[in-house]
């Protein structure tokens, strides 16, 4: 699990928390307070993530009302999840002795066809491959017949940037105002399921993080 002597972050998966193994080429050089961890996930899988504030995590400075908010972005999206552990909660677990955590086992997102919102779980996507992009679509030219060379136009560096991640933010917050943080869910980028084997540049990915939106919020 990523760790350091103030907080851990968990991958579980099956009832089982996921191995973590250090990334050997991470994509951008790593600052002092980034850690970067890659797992084996099987495809279809669901998971759920945990993060653990251990008793070193410094909240002096936090008043009653301030939290430490965590967010969660799945494959590079604009937008996260994020849960908060409010300073009045983590001084009760620290005075019983346990630990202070938050889990994202589900997520909320509105329905734009229905506006409903719905419920779901997180799982293990799988990413396909294939010789031609999948936004050809509004085209006549059959796609056997489209070069490998116009399919890689289709495809931006920044669409691909953050394919198969999992990034975790960890923020003291110091509250101004009152009221309830909450976060639009109409912002979400388009979801690339699809792109050219080419486009990866042998990068080893396979899954993408899948909404499986089944159930009425």
């Amino acid at each position: 699990m990523v760790s350091s002597r103030d907080f851990s972050v968990q991958v579980l998966s099956d009832a089982s928390v996921l191995t973590q193994y250090d990334d050997p080429e991470p994509d951008h050089e790593l600052g002092s307070h980034e850690h970067s961890k890659y797992i084996e996930a099987v495809t279809e899988s669901t998971f759920r993530l945990k993060v653990i504030l251990h008793p070193t995590f410094n909240i002096h400075l936090l008043k009653h009302d301030d939290v430490v908010r965590t967010c969660f972005y799945f494959d590079d999206d604009n937008l996260g999840w994020c849960l908060d552990f409010e300073r009045s909660y983590i001084d009760r677990c620290r005075a019983s002795g346990q630990p202070a955590y938050r889990e994202i086992t589900q997520i909320h997102m509105k329905d734009l066809n229905t506006g409903k919102w719905l419920k779901g779980d997180l799982s293990f996507g799988a990413l396909l491959t294939s010789k031609w992009h999948t936004g050809l679509e509004d085209t006549e030219t059959h796609p056997d017949s489209v070069s490998e060379e116009s399919n890689d136009k289709q495809i931006k560096p920044e669409d691909i940037k953050g394919l198969g991640s999992i990034r975790i933010t960890i923020q003291r917050i110091n509250r101004q105002a009152t009221g309830r943080y909450q976060e639009s869910r109409d912002g979400h980028q388009n979801r690339c399921e699809e792109l050219p084997e080419k486009a990866l540049k042998g990068k080893a990915v396979s899954n993408i993080v899948k909404y499986i939106m089944a159930r009425l919020a």
